[in-house]
């Protein structure tokens, strides 16, 4: 199999030889339709051709544990020096370090979401297999045929409000696409826009994750944070 390099250096003379121009010669947007209408043709071949990772979830969850537990010692370390906020200024310590720690975590947490779709053999990321972003795609889904456009956030309410237009640009260039709110609870949705919307286990359901496992190694990994931010 073509390392991550080679099969970018391919994919961009696909680019090419579809629309006679490179992808750093058209601005983001115009370039992302235009990738669109490349992996349209070949992304299906691939997809048939991916193994399934979906067993190797606990591992993935691992590493993002072993990664993420130097950074969030370093910040409770660091949560009283700068007076950057509120609780800093007051002095408190388990406060400021919350605050600091949770708001880090979920942007982490936000990242991380399309390493674990990836794991599924009808899921690639763009990014990960081939070095190559769209703008406002996390992972393109196979799904009944038709390749899905699929912009990944951790809950419902991740995405400001101000933020729905710019989703709205960014998913409604393509035949297909989906914005999706990875695990499923009581907060409300902050996206009402054109794309249609998956929460939970109706996108899992659709790869070959399962939602329980996932469940499971994110509940280890947020108590896994308590336990070294209450250290």
């Amino acid at each position: 199999m073509l390392d991550i390099s080679k099969r970018k250096e391919f994919l961009h003379k696909k680019f090419f030889e579809s629309h006679g121009v490179t992808p750093s010669q058209v601005s983001a947007p115009k370039r992302a339709k235009m990738w669109s209408i490349v992996f349209d043709e070949i992304l299906p071949k691939i997809i048939d051709d991916k193994p399934d990772r979906s067993n190797m979830i606990n591992k993935l969850f691992d590493r993002f544990n072993d990664q993420i537990t130097p950074f969030v010692i370093e910040l409770k370390k660091k949560s009283m020096l700068n007076d950057s906020n509120i609780y800093e200024m007051s002095r408190a310590q388990t406060l400021s370090s919350a605050n600091a720690i949770t708001r880090s975590v979920s942007t982490k947490l936000g990242l991380f979401w399309e390493d674990v779709a990836n794991l599924s053999n009808n899921v690639v990321s763009t990014e990960l297999e081939f070095g190559i972003k769209i703008q406002g795609v996390d992972v393109i889904t196979f799904h009944n045929n038709n390749l899905y456009y699929t912009q990944l956030k951790t809950q419902k309410n991740t995405l400001t409000g101000s933020q729905a237009d710019r989703v709205n640009d960014e998913l409604g260039i393509f035949n297909h696409s989906w914005f999706v709110a990875c695990i499923k609870n009581n907060s409300s949705w902050t996206y009402s826009g054109k794309t249609p919307r998956l929460l939970g286990e109706e996108y899992w359901s659709k790869t070959t994750i399962k939602y329980n496992d996932l469940l499971d190694n994110l509940y280890n990994t947020i108590q896994n944070v308590e336990k070294l931010a209450n250290s």
